[in-house]
């Protein structure tokens, strides 16, 4: 997340974020916690929203389905050993 943060650092210079928003920005990190980055995904669709004046739609991959489903259909130890 916070390398996404850093492709779009253009917002902090652009003026198109207040105060607040600035030091939310900047707080963004990989030490955050599952809800700040829950946030920082929904602001940062508002940043953009706002920057480029259109909605905003991001696309998450789920690179862990694999791994995921593979722990459910008891496959774990096959692809991790």
């Amino acid at each position: 997340m916070s390398n996404l943060y850093s492709e779009y650092d253009f917002l902090l210079k652009k003026n198109v974020l207040d105060k607040k928003e600035e030091d939310f920005f900047q707080s963004v990190s990989i030490n955050m916690d599952d809800t700040v980055a829950a946030l920082a995904i929904h602001q940062l669709s508002l940043y953009l929203s706002r920057y480029y004046g259109k909605k905003v739609i991001i696309l998450l991959d789920e690179y862990d389905t694999p791994m995921q489903e593979a722990y459910i259909n008891g496959l774990w130890d096959g692809i991790m050993g």
